[in-house]
Formats: structure tokens, C-alpha cells, sequence
């Protein structure tokens, strides 16, 4: 899974220059439009402080088990970010494999998950 933030105008015109090909993997936007860019069996979701009460994460993480995907990496607390549903669907369809500790600012509890797919977890 691919996910990132346009930085200069020099890549949006080269993002401009490939639309229209065709593509399988699942591009999180800027403006929050999704679409598909290489395969997601080699890739991670990361998702990073997902917003609160809003379906970004939850949409995203659907779209990328639909492509096949099967780790995610999400930064962030329950309490604070991603919807409902997104951590229902975690909690339902995902192991978590490993959580990591990392640098927070005073009172907050978030901290880095990776989970695994269920499908590919081997007993």
C-alpha cells in the first residue's frame, strides 16, 4: 500500500502526467480521493493519527483488504483517531503482530500498531 502527502507542484504535474493508467493498488490523496497504484500483497497500509470520527481510515482499510492486503501500520489511540468502525474492523479482521512504543507529547497514549490479516496468520 502506498499513502502519501503531495509536497511541491512539481509532483502533482508528474501525478497529472499518469492519470488514466491503470493501476491496482489502493493511493491514498491529499484531498482524500482514493485509487488504485500497484499491487498490496508487498505493501503496508500506514495510517498515521487517522481522523477522529471521520471514515478516511475505516474507507481506506476496507479498499485495501478488498486489493488483498495484509499488514497495516497505524499510529495513533483508539480515544482520538479513526472511527468506530475502523477499529471494530481491526479488532474483527486483524492480529496485532507488534506495538511500539514512541516519542508522544505529555498525556497521550498513541503509540505505532502493526497488525496482520487474519487470512494470513499461520497456526
Amino acid at each position: 500500500m502506498v499513502a502519501r502527502l503531495r509536497t511541491s507542484r512539481a509532483e502533482e504535474e508528474e501525478e497529472e502526467d499518469h492519470e488514466g493508467e491503470e493501476t491496482t493498488a489502493l493511493q491514498h490523496q491529499q484531498h482524500g480521493q482514493m485509487r488504485t497504484q500497484g499491487g498490496t500483497t508487498d505493501y503496508a497500509l500506514f495510517l498515521c493519527w487517522p481522523p477522529w470520527r471521520h471514515p478516511m481510515a475505516s474507507e481506506a482499510l476496507q479498499a485495501y483488504e478488498r486489493e488483498g492486503g495484509r499488514t497495516v501500520i497505524y499510529v495513533g489511540h483508539e480515544s482520538c483517531t479513526g472511527d468506530a468502525a475502523f477499529h471494530r474492523r481491526l479488532e474483527e479482521r486483524w492480529q496485532l503482530a507488534r506495538t511500539v512504543d514512541i516519542p508522544r507529547w505529555p498525556f497521550l497514549s498513541d503509540r505505532l500498531l502493526v497488525y496482520h490479516h487474519s487470512s494470513t496468520i499461520v497456526s
